[in-house]
């Protein structure tokens, strides 16, 4: 990036961005004018463990409205498994740990995540509760023309793709371009998909999603 400083070292910890950053490379663009390049690595967020970085901003809203048979939400399933609360959870603020002066100290309204543990039951999760709305209506993977997974990590949406045998060309996918904007990821991807042609009248698609709790559902709907 480029800064108007002529402070900058290497070693320097920056706070930016609701994170600390380390200066790792830094060199004069022109010096004595205070214009340089700084090269940076992320050492720590300010506020809790590394997440903020992968998060956007986002909402989504739909209107839902009749329509005639074998159009519209075709079968749909929520589950939850609270074995696994704390791969993905904010410790404080809750009833077993009211918010007060202590909990504010001990950072526990942040969110705590175990991230390889996590990325293990969220592709699993995904990837039966998908088929149970499947089984629902008979269906298998193949008829499905667009699936629209939670964008919460690229990684679980290539993982979840490939055990249900789903081709790319089938698989949504905008986290690169806006992060993970949370429960608003799908409502975002199907409006872009649908602006954008992607999706047409008549096309079989599925939705699957996963987080906190541990929670996650799929649903599927005729356009």
């Amino acid at each position: 990036m480029q800064i108007s400083t002529n402070d900058f070292k290497t070693g320097l910890k920056v706070l930016y961005n609701n994170a600390v950053w380390e200066v790792v490379e830094f060199q004069h663009v022109k010096p004595g004018k205070g214009q340089a390049f700084v090269k940076t690595r992320l050492k720590n967020m300010a506020t809790g463990q590394v997440l903020g970085v992968i998060f956007g901003d986002g909402a989504g809203a739909a209107v839902i409205q009749p329509v005639e048979d074998g159009r519209g939400l075709l079968a749909a399933r929520i589950q939850s498994d609270g074995d696994y609360v704390d791969y993905l959870y904010t410790p404080g603020g809750g009833t077993r740990y009211p918010a007060s002066i202590e909990t504010v100290t001990n950072r526990l309204h942040y969110i705590k995540m175990r991230g390889n543990e996590l990325f293990k039951v969220a592709v699993r999760s995904m990837e039966e509760i998908s088929r149970q709305v499947l089984d629902d209506l008979r269906m298998s993977p193949s008829d499905i023309d667009l699936f629209i997974p939670h964008q919460a990590n690229q990684r679980i949406t290539e993982a979840v793709a490939e055990r249900l045998g789903l081709p790319p060309e089938k698989v949504y996918s905008n986290i690169h371009r806006v992060g993970n904007t949370s429960s608003a990821s799908i409502p975002i991807a199907l409006d872009e998909c649908v602006r954008s042609g992607r999706v047409k009248p008549g096309d079989l698609l599925m939705m699957a999603s996963f987080g906190a709790g541990v929670t996650f559902g799929a649903a599927i709907l005729r356009w």
